[in-house]
């Protein structure tokens, strides 16, 4: 976000950040995708059909890292309030790769969006959460005063969304 404000990146096409991270910048939504839980299939929720987020209180959860993506954990934290447990971190991940890469290991599982389902392969099961958890929003973020082209780009791009 500091690129955009500095003037040394137009657009970047990005998770929504937080309110309070985004003075000065516009954010058009440009996709919504559910949250599920990836799971490995030999795991015993594996044979669910959806799950509730308190079934998850025992499990030991795959993460990004905390260095690297600090609203990550912020996120996390507040997505798990509802459910009252405090989780247990199994593994932290630099990529979402990495994170479905550890929970076809058997070392923990994760919350993650339905978009990773490109990553995933046979030996990786995504539950839906019953009730579903609120989605996780992608878009475009720019300066408020953007200009005409960054403006046909984002429309572009929601076009081609």
């Amino acid at each position: 976000m500091q690129r955009l404000t500095n003037r040394k990146l137009d657009v970047a096409l990005t998770v929504r950040p937080s309110e309070s991270s985004m003075r000065g910048l516009g954010f058009a939504r440009l996709k919504t995708y559910p949250l599920c839980c990836a799971i490995a299939a030999t795991h015993p929720l594996a044979r669910k059909r959806s799950l509730r987020l308190i079934q998850l209180n025992q499990e030991r959860f795959i993460v990004l890292s905390r260095d690297d993506y600090p609203e990550y954990h912020d996120w996390f934290r507040k997505l798990l309030l509802p459910a009252s447990f405090e989780p247990q971190f199994a593994q932290e991940c630099d990529s979402a790769t990495g994170m479905i890469a550890a929970v076809e290991a058997g070392r923990g599982i994760a919350i993650v969006s339905t978009s990773m389902k490109c990553l995933t392969g046979p030996n990786v099961k995504l539950l839906p959460f019953a009730p579903a958890l609120p989605p996780v929003v992608v878009g475009a973020l720019s300066t408020k005063s953007a200009s005409p082209l960054v403006e046909r780009f984002i429309r572009e791009v929601k076009q081609a969304v």
